[in-house]
């Protein structure tokens, strides 16, 4: 009998893809009422790249984090790597207010964009935290039930040996897909934030914290 996960994880996902890319569309639209077409252009100068370097680490962390999200096996190091203070919500916004505040000419698209990604932030960990919960409760129940694999769902092998196995066999396809969902939602925040600043400016910082990151872990090897 194949064990599903419950129905109750639609209200993480309900607030998460879908509200995400809702808004993303819309977000110009709204926005470009309110700028005034007569403020002083010296104003919307661009802020030193300098202050691109946090933004730009925590997209490579984000990155890292939905690298883990397409399997079950990942989760528990992907919710470990959200939990770093660089993701902390305070900290996002701090960052993101750093480089926006100065740059009125932009400021009130990116204070959108950096909320968007506060609730994304708050969305994929809900639903990571939620499905890991489901899982350690499915992986009990299989354990306490006899485990391994010949109380699967009649895939024989597909049940693993011991608990975990079940476990991974009751993760649906559709929940991966709507966790994948929430971390590219907020991918998707982030790569509109950088979009209002100076390409030039982005592409550098983003060689500069690349090469910066491969060399750490040429290091670490």
């Amino acid at each position: 009998m194949h064990m599903m996960i419950t129905t109750d994880r639609q209200s993480f996902v309900a607030t998460a893809a879908a509200a995400a890319a809702a808004a993303l569309t819309a977000a110009p639209q709204v926005v470009s009422a309110a700028l005034d077409s007569q403020r002083d252009a010296s104003l919307a100068r661009p802020p030193p790249p300098a202050r691109l370097l946090p933004i730009m680490k925590v997209k490579l962390r984000v990155e890292g984090i939905q690298a883990l999200l397409g399997d079950p096996a990942g989760w528990e190091a992907a919710r470990e790597k959200l939990m770093d203070k660089a993701l902390s919500k305070s900290e996002y916004r701090r960052v993101f207010d750093e480089y926006s505040t100065d740059n009125w000419g932009s400021h009130i698209l990116a204070d959108l964009y950096r909320n968007q990604g506060l609730e994304q932030l708050d969305a994929l960990s809900d639903l990571l935290r939620y499905l890991l919960e489901q899982q350690a409760k499915l992986s009990a129940d299989t354990a306490s039930s006899g485990g391994g694999g010949s109380s699967s769902d009649g895939g024989g092998s597909s049940g693993g040996s011991g608990g975990g196995g079940g476990a991974a066999a009751a993760i649906l396809p559709e929940d991966i897909a709507d966790l994948r969902a929430c971390g590219d939602g907020l991918m998707a925040s982030i790569d509109a934030f950088l979009s209002l600043a100076p390409p030039a400016d982005v592409a550098m910082v983003e060689r500069a914290v690349r090469a910066a990151a491969a060399a750490t872990s040429a290091g670490d090897a």
